[in-house]
């Protein structure tokens, strides 16, 4: 398992720049893993749950922590009857617009996100357990131990983006210009992959039998 001074050692090494770099190269390892942590990668799909409240319309931290922090929230469904159903993603405007009455209860069958915060409708009559498949963010790297996906999966990616921002905004070399566009066509093979394991990952077919 690769660490954050793993990372850290091999720019410098590709980079010539010994240790000279250290605490630049660490916050373009964290500025190109906040970049790319708003992307959707097969690492970092995952979920969570929280219950609904009587008579609460609005969730959030104090709901699931993962609420107010996940870049991007994909599906909900709702337990009800020991069986899950599907819940469907309108604009905030939308169900601001026939939630009127406050007092009007019944089964969520709508959802929107604004403001850190997932909006019910119908607001909740009673308790039903709801799950959320969402796009989070993974613990930051800190430590020189730290060790994650960004490190290990993506190790890659972020090591290019990282050289990328070090060369534009710390070496500034005479030659930048060629530097980057290589480092940039790396990147894009680099996320190319990850993309591509991810398609293949999640894929579904069947096999169609020949008559011989």
């Amino acid at each position: 398992m690769a660490t954050f001074l793993d990372m850290i050692t091999r720019i410098a090494d590709e980079l010539d720049r010994g240790s000279e770099l250290d605490a630049q190269i660490r916050r373009a390892i964290v500025t190109a893993v906040d970049f790319y942590q708003r992307k959707k990668f097969y690492f970092t799909e995952t979920s969570f749950t929280f219950n609904t409240v009587v008579a609460q319309e609005y969730y959030g931290v104090a709901d699931n922590a993962a609420i107010a922090t996940s870049p991007s929230l994909e599906i909900l469904n709702i337990n009800v009857n020991a069986g899950r159903l599907e819940m469907i993603k309108q604009p905030f405007e939308y169900i601001d617009g026939i939630s009127f009455l406050t007092g009007a209860l019944g089964q969520p069958m709508i959802w929107a996100y604004r403001a850190l915060q997932i909006r019910l409708y119908p607001i909740p009559s009673q308790v039903w357990p709801i799950t959320a498949f969402n796009i989070p963010r993974l613990t930051a790297l800190s430590a020189d131990n730290d060790s994650n996906a960004w490190t290990n999966d993506c190790e890659a990616l972020i090591r290019t983006r990282a050289k990328i921002d070090l060369i534009y905004n710390v070496i500034r070399g005479t030659d930048m210009e060629g530097e980057i566009a290589l480092l940039k066509d790396q990147e894009r093979q680099e996320l190319a992959a990850l993309f591509g394991e991810g398609a293949s990952r999640s894929a579904v077919g069947a096999m169609t039998p020949t008559a011989f």
